[in-house]
């Protein structure tokens, strides 16, 4: 029994160290769909950048404190100089992204080598959390149990950051209507660069908590950033706490395979991930409409997936402004196809709890005010076709 619980403790301190790094993935790649394959660099960075810390001051939590901010302002520069620049001239497709970041990650894995030698180093454990304590008949590392309490601690207070608060909320309304929130005088692609350099000092403080228990070295972001994209599908694109019980499931598969299945280590991760992807497309809490969408010859999709991005415009569009959830629904519901969508039975959820509203004070509002202007309505819908789009912040100024 002593055995099985120790190898338990593991799997869960592998999966808040995962988790550490595949948070910022999620919110760079899931929430922010800015395919980043250099996410791994950043850890490589700030494992080494805590390393010559570390050397210097004698200091782990000097390492902790101070290791993330070069993966944070490397990240920041790369999305904020590099990647919105090459959005804005229209190449930011998914294999672009992909062949400028792959490149970069081993660039900067060759240059780490080059500045410190193909040598393995480790930082040491701090006083305070060497020795071991007693934990369920076993002993277990104080350090090990220090990785598992940060990780829930991180997760916790990014969860309600992302999902309580306006700056949650903007970011959120930005990746699904861009347009409307720069409308609203909100710097957006400031907003995506510090959060694209938060993701990334996340992947560097995750460096710097491994240093004590694995070894770095040059390319030691390369291999685990494949682990770190298995984790973020399995839970869902953009889904913190789908990442979080994701790194529970990979990590756990990842530590008893070596364990009991030794012939199936190398590969046990990537079977969990096809049958995810056949059974549950869209990841373990990730909802049906954000799956990816199977798309027919002629470009149109497969299959009846009406109202993806719709019905979730409006709940952004109440966050973000951040007013009375009735009246900022009657603006929303001027944005012609929006309508159309709702005359085609498209059902939409409002993020009323966010403002202490109910639900059903907002059906009513809604029936209210198609009842008032069912004709105008119409009208609308129908110069919808006749007309080129003028966009969202004309629809809904108007």
């Amino acid at each position: 029994m002593q055995p099985f619980l120790i190898q338990l403790l593991n799997g869960v301190q592998l999966s808040m160290l995962v988790f550490l790094l595949a948070v910022g993935l999620t919110l760079i790649f899931g929430l922010m769909n800015i395919l980043n394959l250099a996410h791994g660099a950043f850890f490589t960075v700030g494992a080494y950048f805590g390393l010559v810390v570390a050397n210097s001051t004698g200091s782990f939590w000097l390492a902790l404190l101070i290791g993330p901010l070069l993966p944070f302002a490397a990240g920041f520069a790369l999305q904020f100089f590099i990647l919105q620049p090459l959005a804005q001239r229209g190449r930011s497709t998914h294999l672009d992204l992909a062949l400028l970041t792959f490149g970069l990650l081993f660039a900067i894995a060759g240059a780490v080598e080059h500045v410190f030698g193909s040598a393995f180093h480790g930082i040491g454990t701090p006083d305070l959390l060497k020795g071991r304590v007693g934990l369920l008949g076993i002993e277990y590392p104080i350090y090990r149990l220090f990785i598992i309490a940060v990780g829930i601690a991180i997760g916790v207070a990014l969860v309600l950051v992302i999902d309580r608060t306006r700056v949650g909320a903007t970011l959120r309304a930005g990746v699904d209507n861009r347009e409307m929130v720069t409308a609203l005088g909100i710097n957006i692609n400031m907003l995506f660069a510090l959060v694209f350099g938060f993701g990334s000092a996340l992947a560097g403080f995750a460096g710097v908590v491994s240093g004590p228990v694995m070894s770095i070295y040059s390319s030691m972001g390369i291999g685990i950033v494949v682990t770190t994209f298995v984790v973020v599908v399995v839970g869902g694109l953009g889904n913190l706490k789908g990442s979080f019980y994701a790194s529970l499931i990979v990590g756990m598969t990842d530590t008893f395979a070596q364990d009991y299945v030794p012939e199936a280590e190398l590969f046990a991760i990537y079977i969990l991930l096809i049958a995810v992807m056949i059974f549950r497309p869209q990841g373990t809490k990730g909802r049906a409409e954000d799956a990816p969408l199977l798309l027919q010859s002629d470009g149109t999709p497969w299959g009846n997936n009406p109202g993806q991005t719709y019905h979730r415009q409006i709940d952004k569009i109440v966050t973000v402004i951040g007013r009375d959830p009735a009246e900022v629904t009657i603006y929303a519901l001027r944005h012609s196809s929006i309508v159309r969508m709702l005359l085609q039975n498209v059902p939409i959820r409002l993020v009323a709890s966010l403002h202490n509203t109910s639900v059903q004070m907002i059906e009513r509002t809604y029936s209210k005010y198609i009842t008032e202007h069912s004709d105008d309505i119409s009208r609308r819908a129908l110069l919808q076709d006749e007309a080129p789009n003028t966009g969202n912040v004309v629809a809904l100024a108007s």
